[in-house]
């Protein structure tokens, strides 16, 4: 799993408690990812944000931002025979793509 977040302290928390995998950056703006990366992506109280205007840009614009770099990063989904990857023998479960956290849950424990 692959977390982003906007917050640079967020980052730096989830890296100390041990998150391999972190990148400060904004969602809606053109992700610094390699395209086709991920199999899935998760949102967790990330998106909602995008609703409003900011930096100058229009809630539209920045969510079209966001659906354009999800699609840019995700792989098309693939699995042996043809079959659904959920159902696909043999198939380990595919990398997720976490999105930012909001910041009034950083002391939420993220499995209660």
């Amino acid at each position: 799993m692959l977390g982003v977040d906007l917050s640079l302290a967020m980052c730096q928390t989830a890296r100390a408690n041990g998150a391999a995998l972190v990148v400060h950056a904004d969602i809606s703006q053109p992700l610094p990812l390699r395209p086709g990366l991920f199999d899935g992506a998760v949102s967790v109280s990330a998106v909602q944000f995008l609703c409003e205007p900011a930096a100058g840009r229009s809630a539209e614009q920045r969510m079209r931002t966001l659906f354009r770099e999800l699609s840019r990063v995700m792989r098309p989904a693939t699995a042996p025979d043809g079959m659904p990857p959920a159902t696909a023998p043999n198939v380990p479960p595919p990398p997720a793509f976490g999105l930012q956290f909001h910041p009034s849950d950083a002391d939420a424990d993220p499995m209660s």
